[in-house]
């Protein structure tokens, strides 16, 4: 499942874009994903394991790099040990690790943290919003119910067990690979899950046509959802 997001040796692409009107004058890089041009992109870094914790290292368009921005943005605050997955959703940026502070949320804007949590009920993997106040943590051991609003973690979707990977919001559902168990496709609005596709399968994502398309070793599965 990481090798998807792999970009560098011990790092991992995350899907945040930055947003200043002059970087080189900002001593904390400001980001604003949704509303001004990107001048950059933003690379989580897993680290050294047993050495230092993640990071986040923002690179400009022209090429020059600001190394732990979260850090800068937050001075004695760290990330988790093998950060996996980081992703904006509304005004929050969510890190997820695997291990210490396994999932901190900052403001999108400023990366000031808002809060730091070390236990999830398990190693973090993949984080996804599906509501405005809610989104899902998922773990070594199932998913987490997050609360958005008062930045907590809740209880976990029944009957999910096990490694989950990758996630994608679909509608209504949440589509999420679980390790040698398959694709379970859980109802958002009731927190339940529906259904589940069997088989061995390591990661999936959504194109923008809405297909969702699994990746079950040496083939790729396109699925309607």
């Amino acid at each position: 499942m990481k090798k998807l997001f792999l970009l560098f040796s011990f790092s991992l692409f995350i899907g945040f874009a930055s947003c200043t009107d002059d970087p080189e004058d900002n001593e904390t890089i400001i980001i604003d994903p949704v509303t001004e041009e990107a001048h950059g992109f933003y690379i989580a870094n897993e680290d050294w394991f047993g050495h230092d914790d993640g990071s986040v290292n923002y690179i400009q368009e022209d090429g020059k790099v600001h190394y732990r921005v979260y850090r800068e943005a937050n001075p004695g605050e760290l990330l988790g040990a093998t950060t996996q997955y980081a992703t904006v959703y509304g005004d929050n940026v969510y890190f997820v690790s695997k291990q210490g502070l396994r999932f901190v949320v900052a403001d999108a804007k400023t990366l000031k943290k808002k809060t730091a949590i070390s236990y999830i009920g398990g190693d973090g993997r993949f984080f996804i919003g599906v509501s405005p106040d809610k989104g899902y943590i998922a773990t070594s051991n199932g998913i987490k119910i997050f609360d958005i609003a008062n930045l907590s973690v809740g209880a976990s979707i029944e009957n999910i067990s096990g490694e989950v990977g990758n996630m994608c919001l679909v509608g209504d559902h949440a589509f999420a690979v679980v390790k040698s168990k398959g694709v379970h496709i859980i109802n958002t609005r009731t927190d339940k899950l529906e259904k589940v596709i069997e088989g061995s399968y390591a990661t999936l994502t959504q194109s923008k046509d809405g297909n969702v398309w699994i990746g079950a070793g040496s083939k790729l599965i396109k699925m309607n959802p």
